[in-house]
């Protein structure tokens, strides 16, 4: 069985080998030639696991044609380039797409599976998310996620994929739900991570992080997921772990916001996608249209624009008028 692969940043280069080791044929693409020879001759990705040995299941290419004879396609790219990626497929070929993406679509403002259902046939879509950093999944450290897909066949077929000794896999129907607990975890990171770069101590941070589980219900609520996803691995699982730990693009971008940097600065120190600042720009828009209550998003979103610094957002935050309702 051969599995196509875009592309070989951290996260699929760590998702292509773990099917690798699982005896699948994984085929990652790459516009650096560079990389792709270092993968072919030595099995090493020297951008971002230098003192790594890859499994040789896993090769590389440059011409993306090669990639369409696949039987499943792993989009493990950023949100933003899912959409050139798409374009380069075309519509009548038979794939089952799976994706790997924590982030929506600026312009559109749909999730990844929302867009492929768009273009392909919604039974022949899914994504698998949850609590997983690459280093742990590349190093074959015990790691728990989910693969969701509107069609039972499909969800079930793709957790045979990745299922190993190392890496359980649980299935969910509930699409949405996935999406938007690995899309909105990214911002109450960043949030985590003012809170460890301002030195507010634990239990300021179990504050943030528990009001910003109820945030993540109310949107996902909203926008058509399931609470008790959000209960589950794709949401409180991938939050805990992305709001505790410096390993966290997210987390790290909070930390130098604490340091009083812009957006633009904190983008070019951390030097990868950070998926929650593209994110905190829609849920922004969003909550605003649906009349939500979001404070620590909307209070990101003023930051992420420049307008706010970072000690001000925890005043405004702790001296907003109180609720009874938990999880509202």
């Amino acid at each position: 069985m051969k599995i196509a692969l875009a592309s070989l940043g951290s996260w699929g280069t760590a998702l292509g080998n773990h099917l690798a080791n699982n005896g699948f044929q994984v085929l990652g693409y790459s516009r650096d030639k560079e990389l792709v020879n270092s993968v072919n001759s030595s099995n090493i990705n020297f951008k971002y696991f230098p003192d790594l040995k890859l499994n040789k299941n896993l090769k590389a290419t440059n011409n993306f044609n090669q990639l369409l004879d696949a039987e499943f396609f792993l989009l493990a790219v950023s949100s933003s380039a899912l959409n050139d990626i798409l374009d380069l497929i075309p519509k009548d070929i038979n794939i089952t797409y799976i994706s790997a993406i924590k982030g929506f679509d600026t312009e559109s403002c749909l999730t990844p599976v929302q867009i492929l259902n768009k273009r392909f046939s919604n039974s022949n879509t899914s994504v698998i998310s949850g609590p997983s950093f690459a280093i742990d999944l590349i190093k074959s450290r015990p790691v728990a996620v989910v693969a969701a897909s509107s069609c039972k066949e499909t969800k079930t077929k793709v957790s045979k994929l990745f299922r190993s000794d190392k890496l359980r896999v649980y299935e969910s129907n509930d699409t949405t739900g996935v999406e938007c607990g690995g899309i909105y975890k990214n911002i109450i990171a960043i949030a985590a991570g003012i809170c460890e770069g301002l030195d507010l101590g634990e239990s300021a941070k179990a504050a943030l992080v528990s009001r910003g589980l109820s945030e993540m219900l109310r949107f996902t609520k909203s926008f058509g997921g399931k609470a008790e996803t959000v209960l589950g691995l794709s949401g409180l699982g991938d939050l805990v772990l992305t709001a505790s730990s410096k390993t966290s693009r997210n987390f790290s971008a909070g930390l130098l916001y604490s340091k009083g940097l812009s957006t633009l600065e904190t983008q070019k120190e951390i030097g990868y996608t950070v998926e929650g600042i593209k994110a905190a720009q829609f849920i922004n828009k969003y909550a605003l249209e649906n009349n939500l209550d979001l404070p620590i998003a909307l209070k990101i979103y003023s930051l992420i624009k420049g307008e706010a610094r970072a000690k001000d957002l925890v005043k405004d935050l702790l001296t907003r008028e109180s609720t009874n309702l938990e999880f509202s």
